[in-house]
């Protein structure tokens, strides 16, 4: 079978890979390294280590198989083979990184073919130390929800001050790496995941703007639980104060624009929530 493999590894790690006896490069496509985190229909994600001791680095592995419905309805729609996943993140990574963003440390990649038909990717990430934001909100106390929201909204300013809008920076995607005794200017958030998003700098606008700022909002109601009005203020108050664009809006029209674009995709994934609820009904 005429099958091609691409494998990149960083400069920095090729070392450390060609010289591990417990991770084979090969086995990155389909194997089973380490611990599984997660099990998608189309996506694995491990968490594996190479060395001993304080000589030990851990990484995080995303494999990603597509299924044949899949690369066809790719193919119909635009006219080319699938374009994986692990392969935009990898490209978004190092946009983030170019932009001078905080961001996971892109370590290896990988793409299978078989007569130039990609049928299996890889991507393996340094993992970030630190915490994760949804746990820290979750736990923390006001003062300490306090800096977490203010830090939160000037890392989403900054991300849109450099045109990266459309590729929200979901509360699910960030690790703090700094403790929260110090002053709000050294809490730091790290980038940990990015799978979606233009590979392009975007203009600002109240629309792009507001849509993406509803969508953090909309994920922070999912994962940490419904933004008080004081959240909500924290946020896009830190948001204003540190957007650096020519045309900043003002408090009032970002909020106005953000609330009905809110209401709108919560209407959406209500609905949404909704019809699998009844679907599932129906299936029992």
């Amino acid at each position: 079978m005429n099958t091609k493999d691409q494998i990149w590894i960083a400069d920095k790690y090729r070392s450390i890979f060609e010289a591990s006896s417990s991770i084979n490069l090969n086995d990155l496509f389909s194997g089973s390294p380490g611990k599984v985190v997660r099990i998608e229909d189309e996506k694995r994600i491990y968490y594996f280590s190479i060395g001993q001791s304080n000589s030990k680095l851990c990484f995080y592995l995303k494999q990603e198989k597509p299924k044949l419905i899949t690369h066809l309805k790719h193919i119909l729609k635009n006219r080319k083979f699938y374009y994986f996943r692990t392969r935009h993140e990898l490209e978004l990574l190092r946009m983030y990184k170019a932009q001078g963003v905080p961001v996971v440390e892109p370590v290896a990649w990988g793409e299978q073919s078989i007569f130039g038909i990609p049928i299996r990717g890889f991507l393996v990430q340094l993992e970030v130390q630190g915490k994760e934001f949804t746990d820290l909100v979750k736990k923390a106390t006001t003062y300490e929800r306090t800096k977490l929201i203010r830090a939160y909204g000037k890392f989403v300013a900054d991300l849109h001050s450099k045109g990266l809008i459309s590729s929200v920076a979901r509360v699910t995607d960030l690790i703090c790496t700094s403790p929260l005794d110090g002053p709000q200017q050294s809490v730091t958030l790290v980038v940990i995941d990015r799978e979606s998003g233009l590979l392009q700098v975007e203009p600002y606008t109240i629309e792009t703007v507001s849509a993406a700022l509803a969508s953090t909002l909309i994920r922070f109601f999912i994962y940490i639980g419904p933004p008080s009005n004081r959240d909500v203020k924290l946020f896009l108050s830190a948001y204003l104060r540190n957007l650096s664009v020519i045309d900043r809006p003002s408090f009032r029209s970002i909020y106005l624009a953000t609330s009905a674009m809110f209401e709108k995709m919560s209407a959406k994934y209500r609905a949404r929530m909704n019809t699998d609820h009844y679907n599932a009904s129906e299936a029992e």
